[in-house]
C-alpha cells in the first residue's frame, strides 16, 4: 500500500506536463542567467582580487566570497537545467537531483549568510568613530568560513533523513521537498523559511536601522574633522550599496518563498508546472544583478573595469603604456 507522502511525491513529480514551447522559453532563458552570470561574475570576481590587494578589507572579501559563491551556483544549476529543459524533463536521475538540490541550497544559503554577515561588518566599521579601520586576514578568513558552515548546516539535513529533495516545477531542477505533507519535512520546512530568511533579514533590518541611525546623529559631530567626515561619506555609500544588493536579493528570492509557503499548505489548489518553475527562474536570475549594481554604485570596481578596458585597447592599437614619469608629469 502506498504511503501519503508517497503519493504527494508522485504527484509532484508527475504533474501536467508542460508543452515543448515551455520548455525551450525556459532553457532559453536559463542559458541566458547562465551565461551572463558566469560572464558578470566572472568580472567582478578579477576587479576584486585587484581591489582587494590594493585595499584589503574585510567587506571586499566578503564580496569576493559572495560571488563566487554564486557564480558555482549559476553554473551548476545552469547546466543541469539546461539539459534537462531540452530534455523536457530531469536526466540526471535521483542521485543528481539530490546533487543539483544539496548545492543550489546551499549557494543560495550562503548568499543570505553573506549579505548578514556584510551588514553587520557595515554596522561595525561605521559604529568605531575612528578614519582608519585595522584589516585582519584571520578574522575574514574566519568570518567567510562561518557563513559557509552556517550554510553546511541546513542543507544536509535532507541527505541524512530530516525532509528530502525532490524535482520541482517542469521536472528540470530539484530542491527542498516543499510539498510533503508529513511532519517530517513540514517541520524542516518551517524551520529554514526562519533560519535562512526571517531571522537572517531581521538581523539585517536592525542593522541598517542602527547603522542609518549612527549616520545621521554623526553629521554633527564630524562637522570638526573633515577626514573623518569624507570617511562617514565613504561609509554610507558602501551601506547603501549592500542595501541595494539586500533589497534586489529580497526581490528575487520573495516569489519563490510565497510559492513554497503555497507548496506547504495542505488547503491550496496545485499549481502548473510552469506556474512552479517561475519563481525559481527568477531566483537564480539574483546571480546576475550584484555586477550591475557594482557597475552603477562601486567606483573602485568602475575603475578597475575601465583602466582592464584602456588596457587591453592600448595592447590591440600597438601603444605603449604611459611611464610612472610621464604620468606625473
Amino acid at each position: 500500500m502506498m504511503s501519503n507522502n508517497s503519493s504527494l511525491e508522485i504527484k509532484l513529480q508527475v504533474g501536467v506536463k508542460s508543452s515543448e514551447t515551455a520548455y525551450n522559453i525556459v532553457a532559453g532563458i536559463m542559458i541566458f542567467i547562465t551565461t551572463f552570470g558566469a560572464i558578470s561574475n566572472g568580472v567582478v570576481i578579477y576587479a576584486f582580487l585587484k581591489i582587494f590587494k590594493g585595499c584589503p578589507s574585510t567587506f571586499n572579501g566578503l564580496i569576493i566570497s559572495v560571488t563566487v559563491s554564486d557564480i558555482l551556483m549559476i553554473v551548476i544549476s545552469g547546466t543541469i537545467n539546461i539539459a534537462s529543459g531540452f530534455n523536457r524533463g530531469f536526466v540526471f536521475g535521483e542521485a543528481g537531483c539530490s546533487f543539483l538540490a544539496f548545492w543550489v541550497h546551499f549557494f543560495s544559503v550562503s548568499s543570505v549568510a553573506h549579505l548578514t554577515a556584510l551588514s553587520i561588518e557595515r554596522y561595525r566599521i561605521i559604529s568605531e568613530r575612528s578614519v582608519h579601520h585595522n584589516f585582519s586576514r584571520t578574522r575574514t578568513a574566519v568570518v567567510i568560513l562561518i557563513c559557509y558552515l552556517y550554510s553546511f548546516a541546513w542543507v544536509i539535513p535532507p541527505i541524512v533523513g530530516w525532509s528530502s529533495y525532490t524535482t520541482e516545477g517542469m521536472e528540470i531542477s530539484c530542491s527542498v521537498n516543499w510539498k510533503a505533507g508529513d511532519w517530517n519535512s513540514m517541520s524542516y520546512n518551517i524551520t529554514i523559511l526562519f533560519t535562512v530568511f526571517i531571522i537572517p533579514f531581521g538581523i539585517i533590518l536592525i542593522c541598517y536601522r542602527k547603522l542609518f541611525r549612527l549616520l545621521k546623529n554623526a553629521r554633527d559631530v564630524d562637522v570638526g574633522s573633515p577626514d573623518l567626515a569624507k570617511r562617514r561619506s565613504v561609509e554610507k555609500s558602501v551601506a547603501s550599496l549592500v542595501v541595494i544588493m539586500v533589497v534586489a536579493f529580497l526581490i528575487s528570492w520573495s516569489p519563490y518563498v510565497i510559492m513554497s509557503i503555497w507548496a506547504m499548505l495542505p488547503f491550496t489548489e496545485e499549481v502548473s508546472p510552469l506556474a512552479a518553475t517561475l519563481p525559481a527562474l527568477i531566483a537564480k536570475s539574483s546571480t546576475i544583478y550584484n555586477p550591475i549594481i557594482y557597475g552603477m554604485k562601486h567606483r573602485a570596481f568602475r575603475q578597475q573595469i575601465s583602466g582592464a578596458w584602456r588596457k587591453r585597447f592600448r595592447n590591440r592599437m600597438g601603444v605603449q603604456e604611459p611611464s610612472p614619469e610621464e604620468v606625473e608629469q
